[in-house]
């Protein structure tokens, strides 16, 4: 998971792919389901955003999708800074590749959660706007 992270900082989106889907495989292998949720929402997330540097939209919309249920269920519905990464990632992802509705609409859920844990005047919300 971390050299997927560190090769996806580094835009070398094909090396974080190949990292981020093993480390993917062996954590669905080995991790309890309700414990390894969070690490397996983590890595689904940094794949998504990975597949998003590679240009493979309908990919990283499943896996971001997929990150987004888990961290649902964790987190019982409640907002989190994790949630609205996910959401904007997301929306990204849908934007790009051809669902500019459904894009925007993720890209404003994670703007709203972010000004209502962050405040009006954060760095963070400036990103999502």
């Amino acid at each position: 998971y971390n050299l997927g992270g560190c090769f996806k900082e580094s835009n070398e989106a094909k090396k974080a792919i190949d990292a981020l889907e093993r480390a993917l495989e062996i954590k669905r292998l080995i991790l309890d389901a309700e414990d390894g949720m969070y690490s397996i929402a983590n890595t689904l997330h940094a794949l998504g955003d990975s597949l998003f540097l590679d240009q493979r939209y309908t990919e990283a919309v499943k896996c971001l999708q997929e990150a987004m249920e888990k961290r649902r269920i964790i987190l019982a519905e409640r907002a989190t800074l994790a949630m609205s990464s996910t959401l904007n990632s997301l929306g990204l992802a849908l934007f790009y590749g051809g669902d500019k509705g459904k894009g925007i609409q993720h890209l404003e859920d994670a703007v709203r959660i972010r000004r209502e844990i962050l405040g009006a005047q954060h760095p963070m919300l400036a990103e999502s706007l």
